[in-house]
This record gives structure tokens, C-alpha cells and sequence, in this order.
């Protein structure tokens, strides 16, 4: 997927682990997970926004607040079904980074350090991804 608009790939995993990868990495980063939803064919976990100090680029923009929020999306592959781990889920993390500016708050525009931060958090849950896979 496409990394500009703040949605990554994370990989695939199964019923079992989704949900215990979710708990695991996101408090790691000082996420609180807000809401389990589950459909049809997808699962997605929703954190609360997390109030962080914006970047240096974010302050150069006028930003004097910033806030993050994660939504990771499980898209259950509907051939996938095994009585050993139920279904096998395509990965994805959408992240949203929000800022305080004329007594609003609007969406950063992705700047470099932001992009460091949400790749390092993407790298870790595609490696407990790849290993539970």
C-alpha cells in the first residue's frame, strides 16, 4: 500500500495471533488500544489518540500540539480457513498524525521524522507478523 497516505502492508497472520500481536506492540509505543471491531470479512483494532511533542519540522510548520492515532485492518483471505489457526488475515496499519495550529486541529503533512517514527513501528509488527505466520 501506499506509505504517502499513512496506510502500510504489515503482512499476514492468522486468527490466533492478530489480536495478541495487536496487544503487544501497540502498548510498547505508548498506545492504549480503544476498540475492537469485527466484520464479516475484516477485524480492525483501534487505538486512543496518543498526545506527543510534535517533531522539529511539525513546530517549523506552526504545529504546537500533535496527536497520533493507529487503526490496524485484518482482511481475512476467505480460503484460508484452518481448524488449526482459523483464518489467515492481509495486514494493514493506517496511522492518522494530527496537529494543533489556529485553534484547530489538521493533518501534518508527512514530514521525515515522522515518517522514521511510523516505519519503526511498522517494521516491528511486520516481524511479529512474519513470525507467526
Amino acid at each position: 500500500m501506499n506509505s504517502e497516505m499513512g496506510v502500510y502492508f504489515l503482512g499476514q497472520t492468522d486468527t490466533r495471533y492478530f489480536q495478541l500481536i495487536c496487544e503487544e506492540i501497540l502498548p510498547f509505543y505508548g498506545f492504549q488500544i480503544d476498540l475492537y471491531e469485527n466484520r464479516k470479512l475484516s477485524s480492525e483494532v483501534l487505538t486512543k489518540w496518543k498526545i506527543k511533542d510534535p517533531f522539529e519540522a511539525e513546530k517549523n510548520m506552526g504545529f504546537i500540539e500533535s496527536k497520533v492515532r493507529i487503526k490496524i485492518r485484518a482482511e481475512i483471505l476467505t480460503d484460508s480457513f484452518s481448524l488449526r489457526g482459523g483464518y489467515a488475515y492481509n495486514c494493514f496499519l493506517e496511522i492518522e498524525n494530527v496537529g494543533y495550529k489556529d485553534n484547530q486541529y489538521t493533518v501534518i503533512p508527512n514530514c521525515e521524522e515522522f515518517q522514521e517514527y511510523a516505519q519503526m513501528i511498522v517494521d516491528h509488527l511486520r516481524e511479529k507478523f512474519i513470525r507467526y505466520t
